[in-house]
């Protein structure tokens, strides 16, 4: 069985992101789809692939991103890493 490293990009442009302010995040991954954060749901469905070994999650703050409620417990698996990407 082949295995995979999962890259989730949850940077945003420079600016203001229209989805994002719609719903009063500062984060657009931190916009919630049917109650729960995008990232986190993203998360999730890629935690539960067996043939995934790890999950990078790149943005400008990534660290700040997986503290954020909704997403803190399913970052909390070490298979989760973090990429700090650059600004914009």
């Amino acid at each position: 069985m082949k295995r995979w490293n999962a890259l989730l990009l949850a940077g945003q442009r420079p600016g203001v992101e229209p989805l994002s302010a719609h719903f009063g995040s500062q984060w657009k991954a931190l916009v919630p789809v049917a109650g729960k954060p995008m990232l986190s749901r993203c998360l999730e469905n890629l935690l539960t692939v067996a043939e995934v070994d790890s999950v990078s999650v790149m943005a400008q703050q990534p660290d700040a991103l997986l503290k954020a409620d909704g997403v803190r417990d399913i970052a909390a698996n070490p298979k989760v890493q973090t990429i700090a990407s650059q600004t914009g």
